[in-house]
């Protein structure tokens, strides 16, 4: 073989080389893509399910804020008076990128207001993170104040590696009364 042969050998096979590492990182990206929007959309439907289930259990909506929502779930004592550990507290931090579920059964402690309850919630209730990496949540009260039957709207966006979705949701709440404060 001749130099010049060898040298047209060398640039064939470094762009055959070339080639199948571009198709390889194609491939890769793609892969990876799909199951991050595949992650994103699993836990927005997971998350507006979760929302749907806790709203429709709900005895009555106490608050709606755009970062959070306060609901008395029960009234297992049934005196018709709110106490913290029958109350839930669904927040939306954008400092942590979460949405999580705040409640403490065992508080008996006498409900005054939106703001005693939250702080009590955020400083050492239990909590149950039922997402992360969301970007963007707003929570909003459709029906007016006092309106029996309330509709809750919910907007998510959450992003996963490069991914993000945004998830729009309402929820009915059949037998409560919204008294937002």
């Amino acid at each position: 073989m001749t130099l010049t042969e060898l040298l047209i050998a060398a640039a064939i096979t470094a762009l055959v080389g070339a080639a199948v590492t571009a198709i390889l990182a194609a491939t890769s990206y793609g892969t990876t893509s799909r199951a991050g929007a595949r992650h994103v959309l699993v836990q927005n439907r997971t998350t507006l399910l979760r929302l749907d289930d806790a709203l429709r259990a709900a005895r009555e909506v106490v608050a709606v804020n755009p970062a959070y929502l306060v609901l008395w779930t029960a009234d297992p004592n049934e005196d018709e008076t709110r106490q913290h550990g029958e109350l839930q507290l669904i927040e939306w931090s954008a400092d942590a990128e979460q949405i999580c579920s705040y409640r403490n059964p065992a508080d008996a402690s006498a409900y005054a207001n939106v703001a005693t309850f939250r702080a009590a919630a955020l400083a050492g209730y239990p909590s149950e993170c039922w997402a992360s990496g969301v970007t963007d949540a707003a929570f909003a009260l459709v029906s007016p104040v006092g309106e029996e039957s309330p509709l809750v709207s919910y907007r998510i966006t959450a992003a996963h590696e490069g991914t993000a979705d945004t998830a729009v949701g309402a929820t009915h709440i059949p037998n409560a009364q919204a008294l937002a404060e």
